[in-house]
């Protein structure tokens, strides 16, 4: 008898109806958990680069352009006298010459351009038809750079700069080569290793922050 109750007994106690009463299930699992372990997941973010110039390659410029005498030959070359002695004449002929010579390098620019075009494909060629140890070799080496003998300054002074042209004019050659190296010091190095001239963004510095580090640096002292 006592058997018989045991069923509608526990349904009683409980309120379920007897074909209902099993053991309990597990509760399910709730939804957001998964939300949650996604949003833990590692991302992979997008990191931004600025252009760069590492302070020791301009070292050059900077101590040119505190020269007095250095400073003084750039700017006699790049501003306008200030009472110029050439007349109207003088300026027309400059002029006349000015364009015949850009005429004529350009041209001479298209012919050079097409001859290094024949002659980087000849060169790769004769890389491609290299043995096979060879060929390892020539194309893990890097280029070597044109000998100082062979550069325009070298080759012709004497021939075309030294003979032909005045004093004053070569002074004024020699401070237009100083200014274009003064102007990019670097273009060797960035050509070897262009990755040295890209900084991360949140590694910049604003000028504005820079120059107020320096201005308390020096408050410090």
């Amino acid at each position: 008898m006592r058997a018989k109750c045991a069923v509608p007994c526990l349904a009683a106690v409980t309120r379920i109806s007897p074909g209902n009463c099993r053991v309990p299930m597990r509760k399910p699992a709730k939804p957001g958990k998964e939300k949650d372990k996604r949003k833990a997941q590692p991302t992979v973010g997008v990191t931004r680069y600025v252009p760069y110039i590492p302070p020791a390659l301009v070292s050059d410029t900077l101590s040119a352009l505190k020269d007095r005498e250095s400073l003084a030959e750039v700017l006699d070359l790049v501003c306008s006298p200030a009472a110029p002695a050439d007349s109207e004449e003088d300026r027309a002929l400059f002029q006349r010459v000015s364009e015949a010579y850009r005429t004529h390098q350009e041209a001479r620019n298209e012919r050079f351009s097409e001859r290094e075009l024949r002659i980087r494909d000849n060169v790769l060629e004769a890389i491609h038809n290299l043995p096979e140890h060879l060929y390892d070799e020539a194309v893990r080496s890097e280029s070597e750079p044109m000998p100082e003998a062979l550069t325009f300054q070298h080759a012709f002074r004497a021939q075309l700069i030294d003979s032909e042209l005045s004093d004053f004019e070569v002074g004024k050659l020699d401070a237009y080569r100083l200014l274009m190296y003064l102007r990019f010091p670097y273009l060797d190095i960035k050509a070897r290793q262009p990755g040295l001239f890209w900084l991360e963004e949140k590694k910049a510095i604003s000028r504005q922050k820079q120059a107020s580090m320096l201005a308390r640096k020096k408050k410090v002292r």
